[in-house]
């Protein structure tokens, strides 16, 4: 069930995530046009229509600077949470073979025990 969830859900989540990426400059583009109509409308002064502009600019130079800095951070911290995520998974498999099999793991210890040591040390090691 996990393998399916993260076969079809992170290959989306990180298509996704691309895809948002790749729409900034179109986003700000249709931001700036905005702005531009805003401009017109209101007849704002030239001015402010400067400042608007720069800031508007600085706005998605940052934005851009930040998810650029997130993305990589976010996938690390998936990709550390699947990988715990796969090491629990890994645990309660190989705990649950040994509790089955547990009498069966003590048989051959204890023939091992009996085969490499001498009969008094096989005693205080088995008691």
């Amino acid at each position: 069930m996990i393998y399916l969830c993260i076969h079809f859900v992170l290959p989306q989540l990180t298509e996704s995530i691309v895809g948002i990426v790749n729409q900034i400059p179109h986003y700000m583009e249709i931001a700036s046009k905005m702005t531009q109509d805003i401009i017109k409308d209101f007849d704002i002064s030239d001015q402010m229509a400067t400042f608007l502009n720069d800031k508007l600019n600085e706005i998605s130079t940052r934005l851009i600077a930040f998810i650029s800095e997130i993305v990589p951070l976010i996938a690390n911290i998936i990709m550390s949470l699947l990988s715990s995520i796969w090491n629990i998974v890994l645990g309660l498999i190989i705990s649950v073979y040994l509790l089955l099999d547990k009498e069966q793991f003590y048989a051959m210890s204890k023939k091992m025990v009996s085969a490499i040591f001498n009969k008094k040390t096989e005693i205080e090691y088995l008691n």
